[in-house]
Order: C-alpha cells, then structure tokens, then sequence
C-alpha cells in the first residue's frame, strides 16, 4: 500500500523525461536537416559489400522525425489523469507537444524527399580485384544528374571522378546505355542517350583510385 502514492510520481516524471526527449529529438532532426542544406546535401556515399547507402545523416533525421511525434503520444499516456496539471498547463503542453508534432512531420517530409531522389547504382562488371563503379542519380521534377565514383576495392569510401547532367528525368543506368570495361584496375566508363526525347550530353572517361 505504501508504494502507492509515489507509484503516480514515477509515471509523472517519466513522461516528463519523455516528452522532453521528443522535443530534443525534434530539435535535433531540425539542426541536422538545416545544416545538410546549409552544404548543399554533398553527402559521400558508403558502399558496404553490395549495397551502396546515400544520405546517411538523413537516415538520422527520418528516424528522430518519426520518433519524436511518438515520444510525445507515449508521454501523454504516461503521466496520471490526476497529475496534469490545471487546464493552462494542459493547453500550453497540448499547444507545445503539437507545434512540435507539426515541426517534427514537415522535417520528416523534407528529407523522405530529398532521400528518394537519390538513386546509387554499383556497375557491373567488377575489376578482376574487386574495384566497382558506382553512379548515383540525382532526379528532381525534370531535372536529373549524376555523380561517379571510383569504389577501390576492400574500401567502403567512393572516390568521386566525375558528373553527368541529363534531361526529362533520364536515368541512363535504368535505360542501359553506358559501357564499363576495365584494364587492371582502371576502370573505362562511357555513358550516353539513345533517345532524342531524354538528350544528355555524353560523359566518358577513365577512372583510376586515387592512391
């Protein structure tokens, strides 16, 4: 019977902890979101084994965008009917756990954005060491470019090598008119348009690593 009275109090300073970890986690995805766009998005790829994983910071905003929203809906089941407080405590942490939920939703939108126009592509074939070509696409309404990246073997870093820029929303790797061939481990990249209707300007060249 004696844990009763402090058994409320817990359950009050828990969801205290926890709505406030909801708003620091919104701040959070609002300063790494302003700062990406603050460098333009320039993000270097990672390329574990087969994968190739672009905007990784975003993966940060996405994931305390989405948690902070159900921080805050867990916090508010947390705290004691009878510990709410009096009403205009009640509507200032209902108008503050919402403008939050706002803020936290237009985060999340923004950079789900951004993270799906972003499309990597690992090129076949690999040198004979293992060295890879990667290209990610970059599509945004009609406009579409792409960065290449010289992937040195056993290295999860791409080096960067060059970029393309396309019309219409062309995706040369999805069309299939690019040529990768190798000689050692310099790789030889070409890639055009076989449309007229999705005109890029041809982009070839050789690329090596860096060291």
């Amino acid at each position: 019977m004696s844990d009763s009275p402090a058994q409320p109090k817990r359950f009050q300073r828990s969801s205290t902890i926890v709505r406030y970890t909801g708003f620091i986690l919104c701040l959070g995805a609002v300063i790494l979101l302003t700062y990406l766009v603050s460098i333009d998005f320039e993000i270097n790829p990672l390329v574990i084994g087969p994968v190739a994983i672009v905007n990784l910071p975003l993966l940060g905003v996405l994931l305390f965008s989405c948690a902070s929203p159900l921080l805050l809906l867990i916090a508010l089941f947390l705290r004691p009917i009878e510990k709410r407080g009096s009403i205009p405590w009640r509507i200032g942490r209902a108008l503050a756990s919402a403008l939050c939920t706002f803020v936290a939703t237009c985060t999340f939108l923004c950079g789900a954005l951004v993270f799906v126009v972003d499309e990597p592509y690992l090129l076949e074939p690999a040198s004979n060491q293992g060295d890879r070509v990667l290209i990610v696409e970059h599509h945004f309404l009609l406009l579409s470019s792409g960065d290449i990246y010289y992937v040195p073997s056993g290295s999860i870093f791409p080096e960067e090598n060059g970029s393309f820029t396309c019309d219409d929303s062309y995706s040369p790797v999805n069309a299939g008119s690019y040529s990768l061939t190798w000689s050692d481990r310099t790789a030889h990249l070409e890639i055009w348009s076989d449309s007229q209707a999705d005109p890029m300007v041809p982009w070839s060249g050789h690329l090596t690593p860096n060291s």
